[in-house]
């Protein structure tokens, strides 16, 4: 039981880092702030 509910955490956190990355990609190609850095 356990280490089902540990598998459901790590995948549902790997699914949020995974979202995150695509916004913020998503963020800097709308701004365009690779060109300052």
């Amino acid at each position: 039981m356990r280490r089902n509910l540990f598998a459901a955490k790590a995948s549902l956190v790997s699914c949020f880092l995974q979202n995150l990355v695509g916004a913020f990609r998503r963020f800097c190609e709308n701004h365009k702030f690779d060109r300052q850095f």
